[in-house]
């Protein structure tokens, strides 16, 4: 899950910075800066990796239901 909430990041963050080339304002345009921390990396508010890193987190633990994968061990106990 980890993992997962780590590549969303990664795959968001050209995306933004594809869009910050063509519109620098974007940021300061879009949201509403006295809501957000005030912390920033790489010209994104910090906020917006948080938030893409859990959608990935989260996305992948859906993902793992709706397949129906077991999160336990697939052996079977040994009877008493």
């Amino acid at each position: 899950m980890v993992i997962s909430g780590l590549l969303m990041v990664l795959i968001a963050l050209p995306s933004y910075w594809i869009g910050l080339t063509l519109q620098p304002n974007a940021i300061d345009s879009d949201w509403v800066n006295s809501k957000l921390s005030g912390y920033q990396i790489i010209g994104l508010p910090i906020e917006e990796y948080i938030w893409f890193f859990l959608v990935g987190f989260g996305s992948s633990a859906l993902w793992e239901l709706a397949k129906g994968t077991k999160f336990y061990s697939s052996k079977k106990r040994a009877k008493k």
